[in-house]
């Protein structure tokens, strides 16, 4: 151990006086050029090839005597050193050896403040079954109107609700509701299996993640699994895909599971973002303010969490308090019902 880092001290040491050298035959070259330029020292018919050959003498000197003066930085950090002081004392001589050198000066003589910056570690991202649906604005409501057209061919309904599929459910599903008494067979069977495997994926998902709950060993893992089933049940009611006593129960389970995941980590900012969905579905606007600022102060996404602090102070009846909850998504990007309904309240 002790042999390998005098070996390495040694190496630096030369280094060191290798870029020594390299430095004072930069400024000797430098010096000479500048002598040669100077009329009446060593007389005016000094050729020119030979003041640019000890220009580019030095300038090679310097430049080798910058990148090698600090051995301790990686060799991509010396190349770009290389090239920069390469220009800069090539194409301004003296000046751009003494802007090299002052550069260097700078963090020696006026240390940097070495404290360290705050940081933290982040949860690696996952999946978010709310989040799955995307789709462009106007889409639905082509597609409702061709469907609702009885008077239309039969091959062009058909083909509407074959597109149907790729929308999300929750914007199709009184629609789809309305298909199944339609006098097209074709129309009723699609509308039927539409819904029904929707259904069944999200019925699958939960079944599995229920399973994993039950051979669950860590507290991570339980808190993991728990915000999953919440928003599992969360996307049949989003997706209307529960009704009635079914829906309530569902409604139920949502709270059930958020509150299992709050309880093991309490910092699940989406957890508290659906409790006060889920209280605002119960008709409880107090309680969802509470669980939405709490969602709020843990960071969740002002866009998606704003417009359900306002539909509270409406339910509420606060009406003087939905613009300044609204003002900050004046302008942002969103969708055409809540731009329109921000442009309402903010003006």
């Amino acid at each position: 151990m002790g042999s390998s880092t005098w070996f390495r001290g040694a190496i630096v040491m030369v280094r060191l006086l290798f870029a020594a050298m390299l430095g004072i035959l930069a400024v000797a070259a430098q010096l000479l050029v500048i002598v040669l330029l100077s009329p009446g020292w060593l007389g005016d018919n000094t050729p020119l090839p030979a003041v640019l050959g000890w220009q580019l003498l030095a300038t090679l000197a310097a430049a080798l005597f910058f990148a090698h003066v600090m051995p301790d930085r990686p060799q991509e950090y010396r190349h770009g050193v290389f090239i920069h002081a390469f220009c800069l004392c090539l194409f301004l001589p003296v000046v751009g050896q003494m802007l090299c050198l002052c550069m260097m000066l700078a963090p020696v003589i006026c240390p940097p403040d070495r404290r360290r910056a705050d940081a933290q570690v982040i949860d690696a991202p996952r999946f978010v079954p709310s989040l799955v649906s995307h789709i462009a604005y106007g889409s639905g409501a082509r597609l409702r109107v061709r469907l609702g057209n009885q008077e239309a061919p039969d091959e062009d309904r058909v083909a509407a609700m074959i597109a149907m599929r790729s929308l999300p459910l929750h914007l199709t599903d009184g629609m789809l509701r309305n298909l199944l008494s339609d006098p097209l067979e074709e129309i009723r069977l699609l509308a039927y299996g539409i819904s029904n495997a929707a259904e069944n994926t999200v019925t699958q998902k939960i079944l599995a993640a229920s399973r994993q709950m039950d051979v669950a060993a860590t507290a991570s893992k339980k808190s993991r699994l728990s915000c999953d089933l919440a928003e599992l049940h969360w996307e049949l009611i989003y997706q209307n895909l529960v009704q009635g006593e079914l829906r309530r129960h569902t409604l139920e389970r949502v709270e059930r599971y958020a509150h299992a995941a709050l309880a093991l980590d309490e910092n699940h900012a989406a957890m508290w973002c659906l409790l006060g969905r889920c209280a605002l579905l119960n008709n409880k606007p107090l309680q969802a303010e509470v669980f939405l600022r709490h969602a709020q102060t843990r960071h969740f996404p002002a866009h998606r969490l704003l417009p359900w602090m306002a539909e509270a102070a409406f339910i509420k009846r606060e009406y003087h308090r939905i613009g300044p909850i609204l003002a900050p998504l004046h302008g942002g990007a969103s969708s055409p019902a809540l731009r329109s309904t921000v442009h309402y309240w903010t003006q």
